[in-house]
């Protein structure tokens, strides 16, 4: 069984593309190397945002705190 699965062609979930796959250990996708850095700055810029939020919020919980 697994010498089946190793024949199945991995393709980039984006383009479809073959060559210089590269698997997100988060979201399990496969990538062509293009689009496996987009990923990695998408997520990037999802993880500022998220930082952001948690900045505003815990300024909002402490001004709440203090008053």
């Amino acid at each position: 069984m697994a010498s089946s699965l190793s024949n199945v062609k991995q393709s980039c979930v984006k383009c479809d593309k073959g060559g210089g796959i590269a698997i997100c250990s988060g979201c399990q996708q496969q990538f062509c190397v293009k689009h496996f850095v987009e990923h990695r700055q998408d997520l990037a810029i999802q993880m500022d945002n998220i930082g952001q939020q948690h900045d505003l919020l815990r300024r909002d919980l402490l001004k709440e705190s203090s008053e």
